[in-house]
């Protein structure tokens, strides 16, 4: 067997012992991320919801991303998605931890979450908007 037969062959063979690692040991994340192999089952009356979070400086509003905070997509959805009624505090929270890391000028004023309720086919429902305002400590907020 050539040098290039044996290298392909030792790929395949670790992606399969891989795969087999992953059925023996459950595993529920890929590994070397927090990327999850498996979504929970939904029941047909939970409403999945989508978030976007913003934040008001210099006159317009501006998208937060996760990077600007150093977490992941799903890490900002967990925190933002673990409860709707805690959302302005828990939003807060978030504006507050990006406005310690910048500098004042480059501080957000407000914060706010667009949240939508997506209905799933089939159950006559419509999306359900919301714009939640934001609970930010004014010590770190940048002055108007």
């Amino acid at each position: 067997m050539d040098r290039h037969k044996a290298i392909l062959s030792l790929f395949i063979l670790l992606v399969c012992t891989t795969k087999v690692v992953e059925v023996a040991f459950r595993v529920e994340e890929f590994p070397l991320t927090h990327t999850g192999l498996f979504e929970e089952y939904e029941p047909i009356e939970k409403i999945p919801w989508t978030y976007a979070l913003e934040g008001w400086r210099r006159g317009r509003w501006r998208e937060i991303r996760p990077w600007y905070l150093g977490i992941n997509p799903g890490a900002m959805r967990a925190k933002l998605g673990a409860d709707l009624d805690d959302l302005a505090q828990t939003c807060g929270e978030l504006v507050d931890s990006l406005n310690r890391a910048r500098p004042p000028r480059l501080r957000m004023q407000r914060g706010r979450v667009r949240a939508v309720g997506h209905a799933r086919a089939g159950t006559g429902l419509e999306d359900d908007r919301r714009t939640i305002e934001c609970d930010i400590s004014v010590s770190l907020a940048e002055k108007p």
